[in-house]
Formats: C-alpha cells, structure tokens, sequence
C-alpha cells in the first residue's frame, strides 16, 4: 500500500508539472501582448516592442496609448499545409492586385476616354482580385488574416508574414498559430477609451521558426 501511495503521489507530481508547464507555455501569448502594452504606455518600457513580427518601425517607435488594457482573448486559431500551394494563391493575387493598382483610375471606377481606360477591363480586373482575395480567405482563412486579405485595398507588400513565406522553402510545410486580443486603450489621458485588436500570431516553416510576435497594425489602419 505505501508503494501504491508513493507511486500516485509521484504520478500526481509529474501530472501538476506537466500541466504546469502547458499552462506556461500557453500563457506566452498573453504575456508578450502585456509586455507590448506596457511599452506602448511607458517611455521606460520599450523592450515590448521588440517582439514586432518584421521589427520595429518607425510609427512603432513613436506609438503611445493611455490606460491599455486586455479585455477579452479570442481562440487560438491553427492552421497547416504546403508552403508551395499557399505561395501559389498568394502569387496569383499579388499579380491580380498589382495589376489593378496600375492605374487609379481603376480603383475608382472612372471613365476617361482620354485616358484611354477601358471601364469593363477594369471591372472585370476587380472582380478577379476580389475573387481571388475570397478564395484565399477560404482556403487559408488564418494566413489570411495575418496579411490582411480581408481589405478591400489591396494590402501593404511588406507586410511581415508575406516576406516570411516569401523566403520559406517552397517544397517545405508551414504552420501559423494566431490569437486576437481585444484591448481597450486612450488616445490621450482625458479621451474616452476605444477598443482595438492586438494579434498576436507565430509562423513556422522548414527551419524557420519567428516564436510568437505582435503583428504589426499597417501604416493606414491601426487595427
């Protein structure tokens, strides 16, 4: 009986640290977003952001928010497959978007003989980029996120996670982990608050591997 009692007692052990340490590693997230946070309201903080998924801008440098805090953390969202096939829908709607980009006038549905734009290629333009954008938020909804695909305007090119699977082995395998936190900050001390997204995400390729980061908000939209 003592060494039943001894053998559960150890059992128990290992099982608290184990999930000790789960727990540990699933409060990482959580942690950086705190860290970010507090970089953003203290001028004596900055390591926070130094977590910056593509490193640290010069609008990251100069950010400040009053007050922030976490008010809700959605799921943790997962998502794996094949780098060549994600890059390849990636691809196909960078060429689409670029080229309706090429000229304004497009994006505004304009039509000016002069200009000598034709209005239905155009238009037929848009709704290839716009169907493409829809199939990749369907096929790879998570990745999708992280770059954005979900405006409307073309996203920024040098979103972090783009040039990330731009360097990664096309032959190789990817995994991105992604969690949206809900912050609510002030833009100046006296200001109402606001909420706002904090996305917090980590991509893995073959040999690569960013640990988790703050993706950055892009330059024309801070959420």
């Amino acid at each position: 009986m003592v060494v039943k009692q001894s053998t559960i007692l150890v059992l128990s052990l290992f099982a608290a640290s184990s999930a000790f340490a789960a727990a540990a590693a699933k409060d990482e997230p959580q942690t950086l977003a705190e860290k970010y946070l507090k970089a953003l309201s203290d001028p004596k903080q900055q390591s926070g952001k130094d977590h910056l998924l593509g490193g640290v801008s010069l609008d990251a440098k100069s950010a400040v928010v009053y007050s922030p805090k976490i008010v809700s953390r959605g799921e943790t969202r997962v998502e794996e497959g094949a780098v060549g096939d994600l890059a390849a829908a990636v691809d196909a709607l960078d060429k689409a978007g670029l080229a309706l980009l090429e000229d304004s006038s497009m994006l505004g549905g304009v039509s000016d003989p002069k200009a000598g734009v034709d209005v239905e290629k155009a238009r037929k333009m848009a709704e290839k980029t716009k169907q493409l954008r829809k199939d990749l938020m369907s096929k790879y909804p998570v990745f999708a996120d992280v770059i954005r695909a979900d405006r409307t305007l073309y996203w920024h090119p040098k979103n972090p996670a783009r040039l990330l699977l731009q360097k990664a082995q096309k032959s190789g395998s990817y995994k991105v982990e992604y969690i949206a936190f809900t912050v609510e900050s002030k833009d100046g001390p006296k200001e109402k608050p606001h909420a706002w997204p904090l996305r917090v995400v980590r991509m893995k390729t073959e040999g690569a591997d960013t640990g988790w980061k703050i993706l950055p908000a892009s330059e024309w939209d801070p959420e």
